[in-house]
């Protein structure tokens, strides 16, 4: 983030240089307090206690970083563990040696249970946004240029937000699936378009020029002008733009989807009348009857009738929970059954 994502971080390497600084910090403390014997768990708590400050990170941090409420927690934690070492120390020497050695030991077991409690205490106070993770992790392997995991990431959740939905855009249009994939996820859209710069830089490790260069390609500005035609529900345009640029034969599923929709809705074309001589009064001569071979039906129309028919079971039981699960990942299902 202070390097505007020009730095490279190795996430292997962090995790043990931050393991190995905090075993070492566990190491001087025990040397200081000498805790042996059923305390000796509390050397290990100003190490655990940083690890939860650096995971506490706000989900916020790239508006700006704060310590939040570790500016009062963290003084008081410290008097608190100074007086627990004191009356440990104090203790101490009055404590039976153990009377069984390894894991049948009473002082093994406390001192396990004790990092047991510390290891759920950092797990409660660290930061636990999923949004965030997914964030992060999405950030991360765009930057590697792994495109197609990014895409992957949260592919089971129901958790989304704007910056999710902008880096996962991004993600299927490197990729060039908007069209295929798109509505397969939740999303979040702010403002009028998925384009990044619509909602400020909020990425944390990715910089700015790398989500610029899908502005760069035409196939690409197309598929985000198409897709935020779907999500206005903007059918009509939608269509008259869709069949220029794609042909039929290579139509991605959500557009293939959604032009099901526009036939659906499209009023059939006039038929012709049969011409009278009213002049005359004759009747025309009848033309030589001709074969007429009806267009076979569309496979996407049928299958749009059968999620439409479906739908308006919905309230019966269980049909609900079928409808998401066969038409969930569809654009139809967001179409009709989203609120606008």
């Amino acid at each position: 983030m202070l390097s505007e994502g020009k730095t490279h971080y190795v996430g292997w390497v962090g995790a043990v240089l931050i393991t190995l600084t905090l075993f070492l910090l566990q190491r001087v403390v025990f040397m200081f307090t000498k805790l042996s014997k059923r305390a000796h768990f509390l050397t290990y708590f100003p190490s655990m206690l940083i690890l939860t400050i650096i995971t506490d990170v706000s989900s916020n941090i790239d508006q700006g970083f704060s310590f939040g409420g570790w500016y009062v927690a963290v003084p008081i934690l410290l008097l608190l563990f100074a007086g627990a070492v004191w009356g440990a120390r104090q203790m101490e020497p009055f404590e039976p040696e153990p009377a069984s050695p390894g894991i049948t030991s009473r002082t093994i077991w406390i001192n396990l249970v004790g990092l047991l409690v510390m290891m759920v205490l950092t797990g409660t106070f660290s930061n636990g946004d999923e949004a965030f993770h997914q964030r992060m992790k999405m950030e991360r392997l765009i930057a590697k240029g792994k495109y197609a995991q990014a895409i992957k990431v949260g592919r089971n959740s129901q958790v989304a937000d704007p910056q999710i939905t902008m880096l996962r855009a991004f993600a299927l249009s490197k990729k060039g699936l908007m069209g295929e994939h798109f509505f397969e996820y939740p999303f979040v859209r702010e403002g009028k378009t998925l384009m990044h710069d619509t909602i400020g830089n909020r990425t944390i490790l990715l910089n700015d020029s790398i989500l610029a260069t899908v502005v760069k390609s035409s196939r690409a500005r197309l598929d985000y002008k198409l897709i935020d035609m779907l999500i206005d529900r903007d059918i009509d345009g939608f269509a008259s733009t869709v069949q220029k640029a794609y042909p039929d034969s290579i139509m991605p599923k959500h557009y293939a989807e959604a032009l099901a929709i526009y036939k659906k809705n499209a009023p059939p074309p006039p038929q012709k009348e049969e011409e009278k001589d009213s002049k005359k009064g004759k009747k025309k001569k009848k033309k030589k009857e001709e074969v007429v071979v009806e267009p076979a039906p569309d496979p996407m129309l049928l299958r749009l009738d059968e999620f439409l028919k479906m739908k308006e079971k919905k309230d019966k039981p269980g049909v609900a929970l079928q409808l998401r699960r066969e038409f969930g990942k569809t654009y139809w299902y967001y179409y009709y059954m989203t609120e606008e």
